[in-house]
């Protein structure tokens, strides 16, 4: 999987020993499922990816070592461009976006132009979004991957 700020087009790709994420080799809607290679219980995105334009789903593994997903990350050619963050309740179902109120969300990156690195402002109330209605399929897809139990 991609690495942090570690794609490099020289190579045409995130070199091996930068690479963050480890494949659960679990697909939902023919996307990788992936979860953080030095703590899978750890949530973290990817900000380069190594194959352009992909959708990874982000995961972590719970305390009986089930993967849940918790993140769709979008990139526009090797660059997270978007990331959704999935809210469950109690019960594994998705919470829907609500304004005011905790539910799934959308955030968006972008370059920083001082020092030309990928980056958002964490708890940037400007940059929380509705998800887009074009990934609900993916996000039923997920929230059932999620009821049952993968190890």
């Amino acid at each position: 999987m991609g690495g942090n700020c570690s794609y490099n087009e020289g190579w045409g790709g995130v070199p091996e020993a930068n690479r963050t994420h480890t494949d659960s080799e679990y697909r939902i809607d023919k996307h990788k499922v992936v979860f953080l290679t030095k703590n899978a219980a750890q949530k973290k995105n990817i900000l380069n990816s190594n194959s352009p334009g992909v959708t990874y789903l982000i995961a972590s593994k719970d305390k009986e070592g089930n993967i849940k997903v918790h993140s769709v990350n979008i990139y526009d050619g090797h660059h997270l461009k978007c990331e959704i963050n999935l809210e469950f309740d109690s019960k594994g179902n998705v919470i829907s976006y609500n304004k005011s109120a905790k539910g799934s969300h959308s955030h968006y990156w972008a370059k920083d132009p001082k020092d030309g690195l990928l980056k958002r402002k964490k708890h940037d109330k400007s940059n929380i979004f509705a998800i887009d209605s074009k990934y609900n399929s993916l996000i039923k897809k997920i929230e059932k991957f999620n009821k049952e139990n993968h190890k």
